[in-house]
């Protein structure tokens, strides 16, 4: 019997380099304090189907035009599957029925399509920042990769706290009159962990940005905040957590008797990473 020998380097080479990551144990006994606070919520309870509309309606563009034109609060995102919304079932025929509707049916949202930029989750994402602007207060800012939210009534006795944080929560920005600027935070969705999360950052938001005054809006911003850090900045991640959190109930976009309605349920805890100890 003859034994072959076979040149494994390029094998080595190959298995080197695909290396089994996973993450760090939970330290056991007393390990210290988190050495990093995240900027993320766990997301605890999130819609799992949606409308879907099969119709000759275009691409998302499109199908955003006809809600528009059709003047109902209708949320949507578009795949081959067709039109996925959440509303009530009457404005969403209203929105679509001129394209000719061929199905009306429920659509499971795919937990796989999560973990990346789909038009399932931009769906939630809209959804979800339509959630917490009408149970918290606040005004929802749409933008192509993350929302922004500020309070609707900066003067509100509820936003005390954070006042007593950062000051004036908002005003007009000098020899600007027409631009104006509230404290808030940017919202977007993120995968991580086999699980979605609410990626929150305490920000200025404004009122009347145009491409002229936007150099002058993003000096104001930046002296507005370089000095929060650490401690400060620790407390309004976590006034901002609390709040769009609340009680851990249940945040609903629409409130809605019938139709699809989108309803998702917050921790109020943030992620950590923690450094392990032997």
């Amino acid at each position: 019997m003859r034994l072959l020998t076979i040149d494994t380097k390029a094998l080595d080479t190959f298995t080197a380099e695909r290396r089994r990551w996973s993450g760090a144990p939970r330290p056991a006994g007393a390990s210290g304090w988190p050495v990093v606070r995240l900027t993320a919520l766990p997301i605890i309870r999130m819609p799992s189907v949606c409308r879907r509309v099969v119709c000759q309606v275009g691409g998302h563009a499109e199908a955003r035009s006809a809600v528009e034109k059709a003047g109902v609060e209708v949320l949507v995102g578009r795949t081959r599957a067709g039109v996925l919304a959440f509303g009530s079932d009457a404005d969403v025929r209203i929105a679509f029925e001129r394209f000719c509707i061929t199905d009306f049916s429920l659509h499971t949202i795919d937990i796989k399509r999560l973990r990346y930029e789909s038009a399932e989750r931009g769906l939630l994402r809209a959804a979800l920042t339509r959630a917490i602007a009408r149970h918290r207060g606040l005004d929802g800012i749409r933008r192509r990769n993350g929302d922004l939210l500020a309070p609707s009534d900066p003067q509100d006795g509820v936003w005390n706290p954070l006042r007593g944080l950062v000051g004036a929560l908002s005003g007009m920005v000098k020899d600007h009159p027409d631009l104006r600027w509230r404290e808030g935070i940017s919202t977007r969705l993120d995968w991580a962990s086999d699980r979605l999360w609410l990626l929150i950052e305490p920000r200025i938001v404004f009122d009347g940005i145009t491409v002229q005054n936007k150099g002058v809006a993003a000096d104001f911003a930046r002296e507005r905040g370089v000095r929060r850090y650490n401690r400060q900045l620790n407390d309004l991640i976590a006034f901002w957590s609390a709040v769009l959190a609340g009680d851990g109930g249940e945040l609903r976009a629409f409130g809605l008797g019938d139709g699809a309605d989108a309803v998702f349920c917050l921790s109020p805890d943030t992620g950590f990473s923690r450094r392990s100890r032997p």
